[in-house]
């Protein structure tokens, strides 16, 4: 695995940390099978890339706890749809239009992506013949090609650090899903399936049956009139005498310079770099980003 400065990661996070028998390393079966599918897929597709299932469950992990902990039918689609709040840009959030329903832009499937980052990687990997973005193993396959772009090394700390930062633009987000990587590639295990689950993992328990999306289109604000320039007082006071002029003095000549020596210059301004701020949480991974 690509040495990274060491990250602690807690199992009892909001992010999705299981509860009971193999909280830690435990993962549903059909979602653990998409994990293993996708490696086995891109290493023939990409073998320079190096990805790990491990890092496809890393990001599951933290997108959806595993599909909602496997809340799948027999093909790997999810019982119940899983949205990601309206990006609407309320704090916390981009502002993002989803340009085929004209409504705010919701990440979606158990590896959150954008509708625009979707049109562009989406696959099938089930072999279904359909491109589900709520199925599991055609969002796990599609994230592996997304996380294996540019022509990254996922078994360096450059590549690694690249490619779950280019997922959702966070450090936070980084340090979960390389902290959960690696407490997937020191052991885990398949458990069952839980096709219906009827809990709600606190941060993903939004959807659109929960709460629609916005319009698009937002009024602009209204506009404001230009200030009145208030007129002259009708009756101005006099402007005050200007004092003597000063009694005029020839300069000093300046002395020649010094043969050898450079003359000075007045130092330039300092220059002002300015960088686009980045918010952290993600997806955009985010996720940053996040």
């Amino acid at each position: 695995m690509p040495v990274l400065p060491q990250l602690v990661v807690l199992a009892d996070q909001r992010w999705g940390a299981a509860t009971g028998s193999g909280a830690l390393s435990g993962i549903p079966a059909t979602v653990l099978d998409a994990y293993r599918r996708a490696e086995a897929s891109l290493g023939r597709a990409q073998p320079g890339c190096h990805l790990t299932w491990a890092l496809l469950a890393g990001i599951g992990k933290v997108e959806s706890n595993h599909a909602r902990h496997g809340d799948v039918d027999a093909q790997g689609t999810l019982v119940r749809p899983i949205y990601g709040p309206a990006l609407d840009g309320s704090p916390g959030f981009a502002r993002m239009v989803d340009a085929t329903s004209g409504q705010w832009a919701r990440a979606a499937g158990p590896m959150q992506f954008i509708p625009s980052t979707w049109q562009k990687w989406g696959v099938d990997g089930s072999g279904d013949g359909k491109v589900d973005v709520q199925n599991v193993y055609d969002s796990t396959e599609s994230a592996g090609r997304y996380l294996c772009a540019s022509g990254r090394d996922l078994n360096t700390g450059t590549g690694l650090r690249s490619a779950v930062l280019s997922y959702n633009n966070s450090e936070d987000y980084l340090s979960k899903v390389v902290g959960w990587m690696r407490t997937y590639s020191a052991g885990s295990f398949a458990v069952p399936d839980a096709p219906g689950y009827a809990g709600e993992d606190p941060t993903y328990d939004e959807s659109v049956a929960h709460a629609s999306a916005r319009p698009a289109s937002v009024p602009p604000p209204a506009s404001v009139a230009a200030p009145v320039a208030l007129a002259p007082p009708r009756h101005a006071p006099p402007p005050p005498a200007k004092p003597p002029a000063p009694p005029v003095t020839s300069p000093e000549p300046s002395p020649a310079p010094v043969a050898g020596l450079p003359v000075s210059v007045p130092a330039p301004l300092d220059a002002v770099v300015a960088t686009v701020g980045h918010t952290v949480g993600g997806l955009l991974g985010p996720l940053g980003t996040s």
